[in-house]
């Protein structure tokens, strides 16, 4: 039997590195229940709770009532542990095809100020950044605390470092955007540090710390989105990153031989869908520049049908891999996510594993559109838990 480090008996030196061993097990998943700490640290009851005692103590934690959807059951609510972080703020910026998203996002992914910037990923970035960055600066000379990063949210795959784009994918796309140059610019001319973040891989963090998915093991995030799909997946709080694209659900193969994709390959999953939006929205007698088929609800059902069989099979392939307890889908096509999710939890059924079928749920997001800007604030907040 291995010898458990965590004993109940520990010298002061060791009880020192067992608080920083929690500390830095909350700030990765953001909040946890003792019953999580012990099992995930291996630590005994009695141990942890000398920890945080000392940790209570100097006001570096804080304990509030679980509220999760997951967690209510008979009894008691169990409490909650989250660094008692000190007020950050952080500016999130947005890029979207023809328009730019600019807010300042706290560390409990609250939105503090936000404006929109007339320009998008369809006009030259340097032209883009320029009017972004006179929106930021006039957010900024309100901001109760002055944000100290940014984070620039982009619908491409990001590095794992978080800093470059991958140039293979978004140069079909955002070409001028692949210059290095460009992040540096907006590094200088906001004067603070610039992290790069995929809108998918975002959505699903900001859903998965406080959001739709909160309290989940595994979760798995999609976006139907009006310029695309995006998705994520978090496990244990953590976010997916791989080489970078990790969760990336949108180049699943779903129709080989169909739809063309900017990737270069063809029937990827974001690709047939886009295809046949753009022929639904074609027929549509009003069209929204929401790019939402609402205008006509008897088209947007016609919509779903034809769609969901390629959606309920993406998302399938991606719970038969992983197992998640939690799918979190966000529709912004038709912005109707309460019906898209009970027609796709039905169509899901003859594409996932029978063992699987009854493991998970499918549930709507609580930021909508907004999620990949509220994860802004949560990066940051993280990144100074963990300084």
């Amino acid at each position: 039997m291995a010898m458990n480090l965590f004993g109940d008996v520990c010298v002061e030196g060791f009880r020192s590195y067992a608080r920083e061993r929690v500390l830095a097990e909350i700030a990765t998943l953001g909040f946890a229940t003792r019953s999580e700490l012990m099992r995930r640290l291996g630590m005994s009851r009695t141990m942890l709770t000398r920890v945080l005692e000392t940790l209570f103590d100097d006001s570096l934690l804080e304990e509030y009532d679980d509220a999760r959807p997951l967690s209510r059951g008979a009894g008691r609510p169990a409490k909650l542990l989250r660094l008692r972080a000190p007020a950050t703020r952080t500016l999130a910026i947005r890029l979207r095809s023809d328009e730019t998203d600019i807010a300042i996002v706290s560390e409990r992914a609250d939105f503090r100020a936000r404006a929109v910037a007339p320009l998008g990923l369809s006009t030259p970035a340097r032209l883009t950044l320029e009017v972004a960055i006179e929106h930021a600066r006039l957010l900024i000379a309100e901001s109760d605390v002055p944000p100290d990063g940014c984070v620039l949210v982009l619908p491409t795959m990001i590095t794992a470092d978080q800093r470059g784009i991958l140039a293979e994918h978004a140069m079909a796309q955002m070409p001028s955007w692949v210059d290095d140059r460009v992040i540096a610019i907006l590094g200088e001319r906001l004067g603070m540090p610039v992290t790069l973040g995929n809108d998918g891989q975002l959505g699903a963090l900001a859903e998965a710390v406080a959001g739709g998915g909160r309290g989940a093991r595994t979760m798995i995030y999609v976006a139907l989105g009006a310029n695309g799909i995006g998705g994520g997946v978090v496990v244990d709080g953590r976010l997916l990153r791989g080489t970078g694209a990790a969760g990336e659900i949108s180049h699943l193969s779903v129709h080989p031989g169909g739809a063309p994709c900017p990737c270069g390959r063809y029937g990827c999953f974001a690709a047939e869908i886009d295809a046949l939006a753009a022929r639904y929205r074609g027929s549509a007698p009003r069209r929204s520049d929401s790019a939402g088929l609402d205008d006509d609800p008897e088209l947007l059902n016609d919509f779903y049908t034809e769609a969901l069989p390629v959606i309920s099979r993406a998302i399938a392939t991606a719970v038969n891999l992983l197992s998640p307890d939690v799918v979190v889908v966000h529709d912004a096509l038709s912005q109707r996510d309460v019906a898209l999710r009970a027609r796709l939890r039905t169509a899901m059924a003859s594409h996932v594993h029978p063992a699987l079928r009854d493991s998970f749920r499918v549930v709507g997001g609580r930021f909508g559109r907004d999620a990949p800007l509220a994860a802004a604030g949560i990066m940051n907040a993280r990144a100074h838990a963990r300084a």
